[in-house]
């Protein structure tokens, strides 16, 4: 199992993707390493200020294939992606 553990992007390079694109990256690292599964345990909700932002939100997490697996408490969200879907395919 791999876990995307935060994501830190320099204040001006924000709004431009960029964790979309280390997410996706992490992603097909892992894949191409064997692992079957990758997770996040970004924010809940969508709190756009958040101090804690830098884990990820879960929509961005959705938007990439996650799936909500587990509520450890109502800010975050654990979320995972199964890695059993052809090699290079990405949502």
């Amino acid at each position: 199992m791999w876990l995307v553990a935060c994501l830190f992007v320099r204040a001006d390079h924000r709004a431009r993707g960029v964790p979309y694109a280390l997410v996706r990256a992490a992603v097909e690292l892992a894949r191409q390493h064997g692992a079957l599964a990758i997770e996040g345990w970004p924010i809940a909700g969508s709190d756009r200020h958040s101090a804690g932002a830098f884990v990820g939100r879960q929509s961005m997490f959705e938007d990439l294939g996650f799936r909500r697996v587990a509520s450890p408490d109502p800010q975050r969200a654990l979320m995972r992606r199964e890695l059993t879907d052809a090699p290079g395919q990405q949502p």
